[in-house]
């Protein structure tokens, strides 16, 4: 795809086709009251409006699953922890999964690819 010339500014969109929306840019797509309603809209998505706030429980959530992961280890079957050349994790491999149904990658056309 080339980029096209139209009115002093780029024209890719035009020319991107289907499901071309998911790379736009997101300041175009803010409501016009978003600075002002700022707070209702965080509160609406059940988000922190604090960055820091956000990363926190970010960061325990993190630290919640690695602890888990940690801890289940031991039990773990398909796991085992070897003691060759310092240590070694080995996984029993798992059992065959079906394939997966509509928008599998290994489907020709199913990715708007063109095939």
């Amino acid at each position: 795809m080339r980029p096209v010339r139209a009115s002093g500014t780029l024209a890719f969109k035009r020319d991107m086709g289907q499901g071309a929306n998911r790379y736009r840019n997101p300041e175009e797509d803010l409501p016009s009251d978003f600075e002002r309603e700022r707070s209702t809209y965080y509160a609406a998505l059940k988000l922190p409006s604090n960055a820091d706030n956000f990363l926190d429980e970010v960061k325990r959530e993190m630290h919640e699953a690695l602890a888990g992961f940690h801890d289940g280890l031991p039990a773990n079957e398909s796991v085992r922890i070897l003691n060759k050349d310092g240590s070694r994790i080995s996984l029993s491999p798992l059992p065959v999964q079906p394939e997966p149904g509509i928008g599998s990658p290994s489907k020709p056309g199913c990715w708007n690819d063109g095939q």
